[in-house]
């Protein structure tokens, strides 16, 4: 017995809705795993902690692969829903992954007790590489170890570090 037309159309909506679906999928994958790992794993790795420029690049191409197969499961009228689903998570990923990285982090607050470049420091503790506590008034008073004379002025410097 011969098929029926209606079998063979779903046959096919069938083979043509399986690479939409994994296209869709693979698209949104990427996109969420680029907005996951922004937060996940980029702060763990020094050379990435302050760009976000790979990860929402990522989720653009995440995005593009979704909405490629929303476009392509319109006109083969199949895989329509999760293809839009898809996409929609994929798009979703890539705005607020741009929207946070872009927008929020440029608008906190400034700090308002940060000294200006040249400004005078409150006096302070600190330990120095070696563990040994020192204060800022002991180091203008006597400088460092070997120092002939006291120093006019102390070069602080903050390390951003994973510790």
């Amino acid at each position: 017995m011969n098929a029926s037309p209606s079998a063979e159309a779903k046959d096919g909506a069938r083979t043509t809705a399986r690479p939409l679906f994994a296209m869709a999928f693979a698209g949104a994958a990427i996109a969420f795993g680029a907005f996951v790992s922004y937060f996940v794993i980029v702060p763990r790795w020094e050379g990435l902690r302050d760009s976000g420029h790979l990860n929402v690049a990522l989720a653009a191409l995440g995005a593009l692969l979704s909405g490629f197969a929303l476009v392509r499961a319109f006109r083969a009228r199949s895989a329509r829903v999760v293809s839009f689903v898809l996409a929609g998570v994929a798009v979703a990923s890539l705005a607020l992954l741009a929207g946070y990285i872009y927008v929020l982090s440029y608008e906190l607050p400034p700090a308002s007790n940060a000294l200006a470049v040249g400004g005078i420091a409150p006096a302070f503790r600190l330990e120095d590489s070696n563990g040994t506590e020192r204060s800022l008034g002991e180091l203008l008073a006597r400088g460092a170890a070997g120092a002939s004379t006291p120093p006019r002025w102390v070069l602080l410097v903050f390390f951003r570090g994973p510790w």
